[in-house]
C-alpha cells in the first residue's frame, strides 16, 4: 500500500527511535481542491518492475494517478512468499504484521515494511526526518512489534489514515471532488445571475434607445414589493413598466428573479439603474473611440 523511501543497502539495521530533526512536512496532494497533481520537475516516473514498490517513490512527487495505483495495486506478498533472512540477525519480515496492519506494505526492494497512507499523506512532522516506516523501511525486526505500536500511536500517521481514505474515496468516485462541487454550484449561479440582469440591461438599454424617461415618481423599490404587482400600479415608472410587460410576455428567469431574489440582491433599484446607465454610457463611448 505505501510507497516512497531513500534507498539503503539491504544490510543496513534502522535504529529503534526516529531522529530529533527540525519539522517539516511531507509533500502531500490536497483532498480539499480535490485537483490531480502529475510528476513534475523532482518527480520520478517508475521502471515497469518497480511501479509496484513503495520504495520507489518514498521521498520523491507523486501525481494522483500513481498514489491511486500503489494503494490498489502495491505489492502483496502471499503465504509461499518467502521473506529474505538478515544476514547477522538471522530474522525476516512476517506476513502476519501485514495481516494485523491493513497500513503496513512491504517493500521487496528494500526488504521492509512502509506505512503505505505516511508515505503519501502524512504532514506535521516534528522531525525534519520522519524516520521509520515513512522515510526509511522497517528492518529491525527484532523490535517490529514495539515500532509498529509506537508509529500507530502518532498524530501525522492518524491524519495520514484519514487523508488516504477521503482520497480513495474520492478517486473511487464515492464521494464529489469538493473543489469541483463548489467551483459547479458558484459557475451556475454565476450563469443564472446574468441570465437574471440581462433582462433588466436590455430594458435600460431599450428606454435609452427609444429616448424613454426611466424614473416616475413613486420609483420605490419597496412599494412596488409591497403590492406584490406593478402593472395595476400608477407611478412607477416606465422602467418598472417595461419589466412587468417581459414578465407577462414570458421572461420566467425575470419574473422568478423579481419573485424570489433577496430584498438587497435585486439590482432594479435607482442605485443599480444609475450604475448600469454610466456602463453602457462607457461601453457606448469606447465603441465610439474605436471607431
Amino acid at each position: 500500500m505505501f510507497k516512497y523511501i531513500s534507498r539503503v543497502p539491504r544490510s543496513h539495521r534502522e535504529p529503534p527511535e526516529d531522529p530529533p530533526v527540525q519539522a517539516a512536512e511531507a509533500s502531500t496532494q490536497s483532498l480539499a481542491t480535490g485537483t490531480i497533481d502529475h510528476v513534475g520537475a523532482g518527480g520520478v516516473e517508475p521502471g515497469k518492475d518497480l511501479v509496484d514498490d513503495v520504495a520507489t517513490y518514498v521521498g520523491k512527487s507523486i501525481s494522483d494517478a500513481n498514489k491511486y495505483h500503489l494503494l490498489k495495486h502495491h505489492f502483496r506478498p502471499d503465504a509461499q512468499y518467502k521473506f529474505p533472512q538478515d544476514s547477522s540477525t538471522k530474522r525476516s519480515f512476517q506476513l502476519k504484521w501485514l495481516n494485523n496492519n491493513n497500513w503496513l506494505v512491504y517493500s521487496k526492494e528494500m526488504d521492509g515494511g512502509f506505512c503505505l497512507p505516511c508515505v503519501l499523506f502524512a504532514t506535521g512532522y516534528r522531525a525534519q526526518d520522519p524516520g521509520i516506516l515513512v522515510s526509511r523501511p522497517l528492518r529491525n525486526f527484532g523490535k517490529a512489534l514495539e515500532l509498529l505500536n509506537k508509529h500507530r500511536a502518532k498524530d501525522y500517521h492518524a491524519g495520514a489514515i484519514a487523508r488516504c481514505q477521503e482520497f480513495e474515496d474520492v478517486m473511487d468516485q464515492e464521494k464529489p471532488n469538493i473543489r469541483r462541487w463548489i467551483d459547479r454550484g458558484l459557475a451556475q449561479r454565476v450563469s443564472t445571475n446574468r441570465r437574471r440582469l440581462l433582462s433588466i440591461v436590455k430594458t435600460l438599454t431599450l428606454c435609452g434607445r427609444q429616448n424613454i424617461p426611466i424614473r416616475g415618481h413613486r420609483d420605490n423599490t419597496k412599494d412596488v414589493l409591497e403590492e406584490g404587482d406593478i402593472k395595476d400600479g400608477t407611478g412607477h415608472g416606465n422602467f418598472w413598466a417595461l419589466l412587468q410587460f417581459r414578465i407577462d410576455a414570458g421572461d420566467t428567469e425575470l419574473s422568478d428573479h423579481i419573485a424570489n431574489a433577496p430584498r438587497n440582491a435585486m439590482y432594479i433599484s435607482p442605485g443599480i439603474q444609475n450604475q448600469i446607465v454610466s456602463v453602457l454610457g462607457d461601453h457606448i463611448r469606447d465603441q465610439i473611440l474605436r471607431n
